[in-house]
């Protein structure tokens, strides 16, 4: 049996050492309620905690979005600007464009001329022209490269007309030969390679003669008149502006559907800016010009 520690106090002394016994336990009961609070309380914190970061999460994102939005806004602008500048810019090229394609109408006019002269070359074009069939003008006529593109300001007078294209004798006053130098004449059936296919598909075959050519260019000079309408077509030549670039090419100024345009044509083979003519008023045209400039009076 185990020995009874409080044996031997006295009554006073033992509810003494009751006293102080549960005295010493108090701390310890008052802690309990403490702790089980300060455990309650971590989730809140916790909960506090998260809510913080949270609000600095979408400051964070908000932030981002704005900054998102202004780059947008800045590379908007940007593309606005740049668009106004390069629309400025095509402005710019517009203006020059039509100096830039006459350049190189021009260029490509005198280059195609030496290689035209190039006997071969002209040669086999001729031998292809002859070979061709229906088919192969049909296909010709309606591929081929618009050359009717860029008018010019030509507002010549009669008065304005060299002096050659001002008098009744202007067959003989031509200054590069006069009727010395009158080797163009198509006996109304012209020798042109390509001529048979394409009148073929025109229905005709012949073109207007040197008696009425002639005809109309003594008549507008008579009554002051600085064109010839060209025969079976709208168009109008400017006479006085034939000028021959050598002996069978010649450039002209021409008045089609109320505009100007500088042509040139190969009388030798019957060519209009380096093409064959796609139309009977095309080869009327550069049947005029031809006979007004090499044709015989």
């Amino acid at each position: 049996m185990a020995p009874n520690p409080h044996r031997g106090l006295s009554g006073t002394a033992l509810a003494m050492a009751l006293l102080i016994t549960s005295t010493s336990t108090l701390p310890v009961l008052a802690a309990a309620p403490q702790q089980r609070q300060l455990a309650s309380a971590q989730p809140i914190l916790l909960l506090a905690e998260k809510s913080e970061d949270d609000k600095n999460e979408k400051k964070k994102k908000k932030k981002k979005k704005q900054e998102s939005q202004q780059k947008q806004n800045k590379q908007q602008s940007d593309q606005k600007k740049s668009k106004g500048s390069t629309s400025q810019t095509n402005k710019v090229s517009d203006k020059k464009r039509e100096k830039i394609y006459e350049q190189g109408r021009q260029d490509g006019l005198k280059t195609g001329k030496q290689k035209g002269k190039d006997k071969g070359f002209r040669e086999a074009q001729r031998q292809q022209w002859k070979a061709w069939n229906n088919n192969d003008w049909r296909r010709h006529n309606n591929s081929r490269r618009n050359i009717w593109v860029t008018p010019v300001q030509y507002n010549r007078g009669f008065y304005n007309n060299p002096s050659w294209a001002r008098n009744s004798n202007w067959g003989n006053n031509r200054p590069w030969g006069g009727n010395n130098n009158n080797w163009y004449s198509n006996n109304n059936n012209p020798s042109w390679s390509w001529w048979g296919g394409q009148a073929l598909g025109w229905g005709v075959n012949a073109l207007t003669t040197a008696l009425i050519v002639n005809s109309a260019v003594n008549n507008a000079i008579r009554q002051r008149q600085p064109t010839v309408a060209v025969p079976n077509s709208s168009m109008q030549l400017y006479y006085g502006s034939v000028e021959p670039s050598d002996d069978t090419d010649v450039t002209f100024v021409v008045n089609k559907n109320g505009n100007a345009f500088q042509m040139e044509a190969d009388c030798s083979d019957g060519l209009l800016d380096g093409e064959v003519p796609i139309s009977l008023a095309e080869a009327e045209l550069i049947n005029t010009a031809c006979q007004v400039a090499f044709g015989s009076i």
